[in-house]
C-alpha cells in the first residue's frame, strides 16, 4: 500500500491539529495582536471528511470516489446527520466501504455507524472493530441483518 506525499502531508496536518497540544509560545508577543486581524478559517463539511477519506483510500489501496465525498459533504451536512449509514453506500463494491467506515476512527463529526441489511465482509468488520477501539466520538453502533461472518 502506498500513499501519495500530499495525502501523507494532509493526514499528518490533521493529526497534528487534532491530537497534539494546542498551546504554543508566540515570539515576539506582537504576533498575538496580529493574529486577531487574520481572517477566520471557514469550517469544513463534516470536519474534513474528504481529506481523511482520501488518505484512507490510499491506505486501503482503493480508488477515491468523488460521489462518496459529495454525498457526505452535501447530504449529511445539510441534514445534520451524525450517523454514517453504510446502506447509503451499498451500491459500491465491498472493499470501497473500508475507507468510508475507517473515517470514523478519526472523525469528530460522526457519532454513529449504522448498517442495516447490507452484507459486510470480514475486512469491513475488522475496520468496524478498529473504529470501536480508536474512536473517541462513536456513541451508536447498529449492525442489523449484515450476514456477519463467523
Amino acid at each position: 500500500m502506498s500513499m501519495s506525499r500530499s495525502t501523507i502531508q494532509e493526514l499528518c496536518d490533521f493529526v497534528q491539529r487534532t491530537y497534539l497540544p494546542t498551546s504554543i509560545d508566540v515570539n515576539p508577543a506582537s504576533l498575538y495582536t496580529e493574529f486577531s486581524t487574520l481572517p477566520a478559517a471557514s469550517p469544513r463539511p463534516c470536519h474534513s471528511f474528504r481529506r481523511t477519506y482520501a488518505a484512507l483510500c490510499d491506505f486501503y489501496d482503493q480508488p477515491y470516489r468523488e460521489e462518496v465525498s459529495w454525498d457526505v459533504e452535501k447530504i449529511y451536512t445539510a441534514n445534520k446527520l451524525k450517523d454514517l449509514k453504510i446502506d447509503d453506500f451499498s451500491h459500491l463494491l465491498p472493499k470501497d466501504l473500508l475507507p468510508i467506515v475507517g473515517v470514523l476512527q478519526y472523525s469528530s463529526y460522526f457519532t454513529g455507524l449504522i448498517c442495516d441489511g447490507v452484507r459486510v465482509s470480514s475486512e469491513v468488520i475488522d475496520v468496524v472493530l478498529s473504529v470501536i477501539r480508536k474512536s473517541h466520538n462513536l456513541r451508536k453502533l447498529q449492525l442489523r441483518s449484515c450476514a456477519l461472518p463467523k
